[in-house]
């Protein structure tokens, strides 16, 4: 190729590089011509009319674009009154159905504020601003939504009439007690609770949104507090006490049958304090009692209802070994043969036992009595600890001297001179401690060591016959 053929070639690519930018150049100008015109179009467009709203304005999800102002209002107004007033909401619950509409909750929906937003929108400012708000809202549509007020007080009213009529409340496990030691349990009963919480939100929604149309309720199953199986876990025999009555005289085993009858079949609900006294009454004759020995201070007497302090004691120590508080016993004034020392209970006129069940279940108190034993038994919750009693005598102080009594009959003695014969054996006197002792059932240990107090027992002297016969003066035939 020649170097004329070259430059020709050289310089028709070099015009023909001119004519494609040209071509370029061109094409980016008509461009921003077409984009240009476009945009002024939608501009043109995007003014809003001074007498309808904007385009892509919504209140409460109604488009209101294209609407003049009571257009926009009335479609609004009907739209609330057909929600508050005709849309209907259906609880139903088996067989029992509700129905509302929220104006029956004095439900309202004021548009003011949202429509003037709305209509504001597009509408203020410049001519400028307002195209480019009308230009926005194409775009990207703006919404104004006002909220429901409603008669909190009516709707909770509505609520309470509902859980009325669905609700059962549970029944808890019974007892029946009879005095033969029979204990025989009335099944607990399950009951039905809806909640009020999970229910008002229900209904908000329904108010608030306007969904759902129709729901059904959902009660929980309300178990009662004691159920079946509860309260035969907490009815098992948790103490036994019994006493002798082997050297006891049939009116004094009389006396104590009495007063511990009174006790047979006997419940005791948690936190309910007892009183013997009040319980047993009056020990008279009218009350079923009869004539014993019994003491008075340092001496044996014989009174009406003799033996009613060996019911008391032998409940007393029921009471210990059933973990129940006992919050008022006094001690004998001398000891019993028939309970260690402090493990005992008087009771009089003036003196009582009185115990309060804290545990957290009743319990059942059954007594008997026989010509060889007094014997009570109870039964509740069991403790978690073995319970034994404990007697511990920290001193003694022997009877000084002895006491007479004339022998009018002369059973016994009949001469002045004749050797005294016993008719009582004295008593020591002493004090002494209680202690009620929890050990654990698995590993044997002494948990704790409970002082019942320090009890002080007075001393007796024996009692002797003496004859009242004088010897000198029999006469001899």
């Amino acid at each position: 190729m020649t170097s004329t053929q070259a430059r020709r070639r050289k310089n028709r690519k070099q015009y023909a590089m001119r004519g494609l930018m040209d071509v370029i150049k061109m094409t980016a100008v008509m461009a921003v011509i077409v984009f240009a015109a476009i945009f002024a179009i939608r501009a043109n467009n995007a003014v809003p009319s001074q007498d309808t709203f904007c385009e892509g304005v919504y209140v409460n999800g109604v488009s209101l674009g294209g609407m003049t102002y009571d257009e926009g209002y009335n479609l609004l107004v009907s739209q609330v009154e057909k929600r508050l007033n005709e849309d209907s909401f259906i609880l139903y619950y088996g067989d029992k159905q509700w129905t509302f509409t929220p104006s029956e909750f004095n439900a309202q929906l004021d548009l003011t504020e949202q429509i003037s937003l709305a209509w504001n929108f597009g509408h203020t400012g410049s001519a400028r601003e307002r195209r480019e708000q009308a230009a926005q809202v194409l775009e990207n549509p703006i919404h104004y939504d006002s909220e429901i007020q409603y008669d909190v007080v009516m709707l909770e009213d509505f609520i309470r009439a509902i859980k009325s009529e669905i609700e059962i409340e549970p029944v808890n496990a019974e007892m029946i007690v009879d005095t033969d030691e029979i204990m025989t349990i009335i099944p607990s009963q399950n009951g039905l609770t809806l909640s009020t919480g999970t229910l008002r939100n229900i209904l908000d929604r329904c108010i608030m949104n306007g969904e759902p149309r129709i729901i059904e309720l959902q009660p929980q199953v309300w178990e009662p507090d004691i159920t079946t199986e509860i309260l035969q876990a907490n009815s098992v025999l948790i103490a036994t006490c019994r006493t002798s009555t082997e050297t006891s005289r049939t009116a004094r085993t009389k006396n104590i049958r009495r007063a511990l009858s009174f006790f047979n079949g006997f419940v005791v609900n948690p936190g309910e304090t007892v009183s013997f006294n009040q319980v047993v009454g009056k020990r008279t004759l009218a009350n079923g009692f009869y004539k014993s020995p019994e003491y008075d201070g340092t001496t044996v007497i014989t009174g009406i209802g003799g033996g009613t302090c060996q019911a008391a004691s032998t409940l007393y120590g029921a009471l210990l070994r059933a973990n129940i508080d006992v919050d008022v016993r006094y001690n004998h004034s001398m000891t019993v043969s028939y309970c260690r020392p402090s493990l005992d209970a008087t009771v009089s006129d003036s003196k009582d036992l009185r115990f309060t069940n804290r545990l957290d279940f009743p319990i059942y108190i059954y007594t008997s009595v026989d010509s060889s034993r007094a014997e009570v038994k109870i039964y509740g919750p069991p403790c978690e600890y073995e319970i034994s009693l404990e007697s511990e005598i920290t001193e003694i102080v022997e009877p000084k001297g002895r006491k007479f009594e004339k022998d009018t009959t002369g059973e016994y003695v009949y001469y002045t001179t004749d050797e005294p014969v016993l008719k009582e054996e004295g008593k020591q006197g002493m004090k002494s401690r209680g202690y009620r002792v929890y050990t654990d059932k698995e590993t044997g240990e002494v948990v704790e060591r409970q002082d019942l107090g320090l009890d002080r027992y007075y001393a007796m002297q024996p009692t002797y016959w003496i004859g009242v016969h004088d010897p000198s003066e029999e006469m001899v035939y």
